[in-house]
């Protein structure tokens, strides 16, 4: 057996006693008639006709109709003068759109209602819509046939329910106004519809020139329904809340529709001479002659009050002839089809540009928010007949001030118990006490097993305090009461965890995250230094490969060479500025602190050097040793060394020392290189050596070879070779014949056949000899004297000498000094 539900509300201060319902789908039970509670009448959709026992002054019947049908309704309102008024209505049962569901547990205390407040949930609820000019004259309603809440721009219709968004454009169809400004929207609860009016035609883009919509649509069994033509009556065309307002008037049970003529829209000064419609059953019926004085049509906001159980208008701002306008903040009541200017005692609300009118039944009034830019952000509660500025006691929390040109609307969403804004930058806030929003975070995730994780719950509104529930842990974890929740995984695994947060009313919501527990930490498959010898300044390149553990992973790197900046990083560019041998070791760390090492050898050399090279003599005789020292410093080792420009005989050497002994003579160029490992290079200057031949007689001669005494005689040798200097010695010559040179001349005066010997001696000491025949003879007549004779005739010779110097030495002692002569002319 199905069930169908009808809701609604009761009300009442004199005059007719009235009952609203609205058709939804709910639990069965019983009719219960409070101050302002949910009325709910279970309905049997097989029955052909049946009736319940109601409060005398109301009656409903259900005729007969699939659970999809339509069903008549009637309402009796008794007056206090025992008048009465029956009006009957369809009321049609259509399939509920698809939407997220609204958890709510079984009812409870609720919270004061002025611990409300406004919400952001601007990031908090699911998708926005794309506002634009087709949004600029939308209009924000709550369709309590569907239970949702819409907004409605121009040729686009967005639903909102349970904190999303949703485009249901194309599951509606479009309302084919094609509005610049968008058109006038209420719900009609009696026919049970939202009901659409008028709109900016866009025939030039200019609303000033534009054509004013005079359409009635209704959104019907969940799709636009162009109702002009079977509409009875037609008001003046309505160009947008500018210039019109509209709302349902639950107790006359008809839309309202206040609006300026067409012919009065563009001129200025006006002083708001509107129309008023009603709206009913499909027809539309001016009232303005039996309605009295109107407020004026345009920028203001219209609502109907159930507390006070009238239609509120609050003053639309009278335009000047100089184009500025003027704001009468006038308050307005629309009762038993007549306007009557209010007299609310105390301050009222201070700008009426661009804002809507809604009446929230938890504050029991009617609420109008500030927040044009330059103004006060303040919100403003209308009940019992006055205004009160209610922003202190909502926290003095408001929207924030926005540009001039950004529409705000707002509604009551009966659906999630709340107050709804919707603004034209995209944003979305709520008053009152919104269900919990909530989102769940997890970090780190991965994790290591037996390492924690944190979950962390973010939440936005709910009643407090909020309480938490988790499940889907992974071994190990257990649920706790709190937003946070350290939880240390023992089994590994992809856990998909939910936390149902739950508020004080017992609404609730889930948020989930996945966490991941994996086994192990880090592990090091590869560390390098590339090239692993280096010489001081030159460029390595440190690296190290990981896997396992939870990325992200820190680098740390120690014993670095001097001149090596450490990072965290997984390799490092390296030039060391010291010679040396370094181990250098870097530690991985993974989120969880699991930690891996590794250690990598570099070296690092000084570039390889040489001195001169030392040479014993660079200048040697044929068959004598050369002897180098070459002298090599620093360089990668093992270090190879080489010799070039050796003389013949000398071969190729590996060593520093080279003793050789050359095979050739000239002058040859030597120089020494050593090679390190890394192929550096280091060479010496060049050494100049000189390699001589020893020295060698090419001839003696005696010219002439006999030379009779007393004649001089040339005696020269010939010489090749040696290292200079070259020395000569003479042998075997004549007594009066001496020598040190090559050549020279001497003239014999004893005759005889002499043997003449000479030596040639080098610097090294290396010598030649020859010989030759001097032979000397004597004067013709001549008989040489001995040796005696000689002698004999020397003594004698050396007699009469000494004689003759005694005799010269003796004369001059005895000749006397001669005296000075005496002056002339003087005296002696």
């Amino acid at each position: 057996m199905s069930n169908r539900s009808v809701e609604g509300q009761q009300s009442g201060s004199g005059g007719f006693r009235t009952v609203q319902f609205l058709t939804r789908a709910g639990r069965a039970g019983t009719l219960r008639n409070l101050e302002f509670a949910t009325v709910t009448l279970s309905l049997v959709a097989i029955l052909c006709s049946s009736s319940v026992a109601l409060p005398a002054d109301v009656r409903v019947s259900v005729g007969p109709g699939p659970q999809h049908g339509s069903f008549e309704w009637e309402q009796r309102s008794v007056s206090s003068l025992g008048a009465t008024r029956t009006a009957i209505a369809p009321l049609t049962a259509v399939p509920e759109f698809s939407r997220p569901p609204i958890h709510r547990a079984p009812a409870g205390p609720r919270t004061n209602v002025l611990n409300a407040s406004w919400v952001d949930l601007t990031n908090w609820v699911n998708g926005s819509p794309p506002w634009d000019e087709g949004f600029a004259g939308a209009s924000l309603v709550y369709d309590a046939g569907q239970n949702e809440t819409l907004l409605i721009g121009a040729n686009a219709t967005w639903r909102y329910g349970a904190g999303r968004w949703t485009d249901i454009t194309s599951a509606v169809g479009s309302n084919g106004n094609g509005t610049e400004d968008g058109a006038l929207t209420a719900y009609d609860a009696r026919d049970g519809y939202v009901l659409q009016y008028g709109g900016c035609g866009s025939t030039g883009g200019n609303v000033a020139h534009d054509a004013d919509g005079n359409w009635t649509w209704a959104l019907v069994n969940g799709s636009w329904r162009n109702l002009t033509a079977e509409t009875l009556g037609s008001p003046v065309g309505a160009c947008g809340p500018s210039f019109a307002e509209m709302s349902y008037d639950a107790a006359d049970r008809v839309v309202v529709l206040l609006v300026l003529p067409e012919s009065q829209l563009y001129h200025v000064p006006y002083n708001g001479t509107s129309q008023t419609w009603t709206y009913s059953r499909g027809s539309w019926k001016n009232i303005t002659a039996t309605a009295g004085p109107a407020p004026p049509a345009g920028q203001g906001g219209m609502s109907y009050d159930a507390t006070d159980n009238y239609l509120v208008a609050f003053d639309a701002p009278q335009y000047n002839p100089n184009g500025t306008e003027t704001y009468q903040n006038r308050t307005w009541k629309f009762q038993n089809d007549t306007w009557t200017q209010l007299r609310t005692p105390g301050p009222s609300p201070s700008r009426q540009s661009s804002y809507t009118l809604s009446y929230d039944p938890l504050l029991h009034g009617i609420i109008y928010a500030e927040g044009e830019a330059g103004f006060l952000n303040t919100t403003w509660l209308f009940s019992g007949g006055s205004w009160t500025d209610i922003t202190s006691e909502l926290g003095g929390q408001a929207p924030p001030s926005s540009d001039s040109t950004v529409f705000a609307f707002t509604v009551f969403d009966a659906a999630d118990s709340y107050l709804l804004m919707v603004r034209g930058d995209t944003q979305t806030w709520a008053l009152g006490v919104p269900p919990p929003f909530a989102a769940l975070h997890v970090a780190p995730s991965p994790v290591e097993l037996d390492r924690p994780t944190k979950l962390q719950v973010t939440t936005v509104a709910g009643a407090p305090p909020l309480r938490f529930n988790y499940s889907g842990l992974p071994p190990g974890c257990a649920t706790v009461n709190s937003p946070t929740l350290f939880c240390s995984p023992i089994s590994a695994g992809a856990y998909s965890i939910v936390v149902t947060v739950t508020d004080l009313e017992g609404r609730w919501v889930n948020a989930s995250a996945t966490l991941i527990a994996e086994v192990g930490g880090p592990q090091v498959t590869s560390a390098a230094a590339i090239p692993e010898s280096v010489h001081v300044g030159q460029v390595a390149n440190l690296s190290v490969n990981v896997t396992g553990g939870i990325a992200p992973y820190t680098f740390a790197w120690s014993g670095l060479p001097y001149g090596c900046s450490p990072g965290n990083t997984t390799g490092l560019t390296c030039a060391p500025e010291l010679p040396g041998d370094y181990s250098i070791e870097c530690n991985v760390s993974d989120t969880q602190g699991a930690n891996a090492s590794v250690r990598l050898s570099l070296s690092a050399y000084p570039f390889p050097t040489t001195r001169p090279l030392t040479v014993a003599a660079t200048t040697i005789d044929l068959g004598d040793a050369l002897k180098f020292l070459a002298v090599a410093q620093g360089g990668a080792t093992p270090l190879s060394y080489s010799w070039a420009g050796l003389p013949p005989g000398c071969p190729a050497s590996s060593t520093l020392a080279l003793t050789c002994v050359p095979e050739a003579t000239g002058h040859f160029a030597v120089n020494f290189t050593v090679i390190d490992k890394l192929g550096a290079r280091a060479g010496t200057p060049t050494v100049s050596v000189t390699v001589n031949s020893n020295p060698t007689i090419l001839a003696l001669n005696i010219s002439p070879s006999q030379v009779a005494a007393g004649k001089p005689v040339q005696i020269q040798v010939q010489t090749a070779g040696g290292t200079p200097p070259v020395s000569v010695r003479w042998g075997g010559l004549p007594p009066e014949c001496s020598g040190v040179t090559a050549s020279f001349t001497c003239t014999p005066e004893t005759a005889g056949n002499y043997s003449v010997a000479v030596e040639v001696s080098d610097a090294f000491g290396h010598s030649a000899n020859a010989s030759g025949i001097l032979d000397v003879a004597s004067l013709p007549g001549t008989v040489p004297l001995t040796l005696t004779e000689q002698v004999a005739i020397g003594v004698i010779s050396a007699t009469v000498a000494l004689a003759v110097i005694g005799v010269w030495y003796r004369s001059r002692k005895r000749t006397p000094a001669r005296r000075p002569e005496p002056p002339v002319g003087g005296v002696s």
